[in-house]
C-alpha cells in the first residue's frame, strides 16, 4: 500500500497520542477520534487508529487485571503492573515507528480485529 506522507505522520499520531495518554486510561480517545476522521478517506490512516484504540482498551483491562491481582496477592505480584505497561509502551512505539515507515503493522489481538472493522 502506497502511503503520502500525511497519512504515515497521522497514523504515527494515532498511536504516539495513546502511548501519551495511556497513564490516564484515556489512550483510546484521540485514536478514536482519527479513526472516525480518516475512515473514509484514507484505510491506512483508520487501520493504524483503529488498531491504536483497541490495543489500549487491550492494555487498560490487562493493566486493571494487573492491580487487582497485586492487590489481592497483597502486593506480591508489585511487578505485574510495571511489565504491562512496559510492554504496551514498547509495542507502541513499534507500531508507531512501523506506521511512520508506511507499514501496516499488525499489533498483538488488536491488528487483527482492526483489519476486520477497516474491511482491509
Amino acid at each position: 500500500m502506497i502511503t503520502s506522507r500525511n497519512e504515515r505522520l497521522a497514523a504515527t499520531g494515532a498511536h504516539a497520542a495513546g502511548i501519551l495518554l495511556s497513564a490516564t486510561f484515556l489512550g483510546w480517545v484521540i485514536p478514536l477520534v482519527m479513526y472516525f476522521a480518516n475512515k473514509e478517506k484514507s484505510k491506512f490512516v483508520a487501520f493504524h487508529s483503529m488498531q491504536a484504540v483497541l490495543y489500549q482498551l487491550v492494555i487498560a483491562v490487562v493493566g486493571l487485571i494487573a492491580g487487582i491481582a497485586v492487590f489481592i496477592t497483597f502486593g506480591i505480584l508489585w511487578f505485574l503492573p510495571i511489565a504491562v505497561g512496559m510492554i504496551g509502551l514498547l509495542f507502541g512505539i513499534v507500531a508507531a515507528v512501523q506506521a511512520f515507515k508506511g507499514k501496516t503493522f499488525m499489533l498483538p489481538i488488536a491488528g487483527d480485529y482492526a483489519r476486520k472493522i477497516v474491511r482491509m
